[in-house]
């Protein structure tokens, strides 16, 4: 796990040679990893279909309003976290 924050604060753009690297430190394989491509953007689509349906009929003086009713906190951008709790 050091090994990967470190290369991300040394090198912004890994190089597929670093890539590599970390899969084969990390233990995983090809199938695991596209399965984790999977979930993630299975993820990231059903919070864009959710929050496209929540915004719908909303309006600024009652979130109340609309089909989804009450307050909700999308979590796009944070996909790994939930896939890795889950996969790993």
């Amino acid at each position: 796990m050091k090994r990967i924050v470190i290369l991300m604060f040394l090198k912004p753009e890994p190089t597929v040679k670093d890539l590599k690297g970390l899969v084969e430190s990390a233990g995983l394989t090809l199938d695991q990893l596209l399965e984790m491509y999977y979930e993630m953007n299975l993820i990231r689509e059903f919070e864009e279909a959710i929050g496209a349906k929540y915004y719908e009929g909303k309006n600024p003086f009652n979130m109340a309003s609309g089909p989804i009713r009450g307050e909700m906190h999308l979590s796009s951008g944070q996909e790994a976290v939930a896939v890795e709790l889950v996969l790993i």
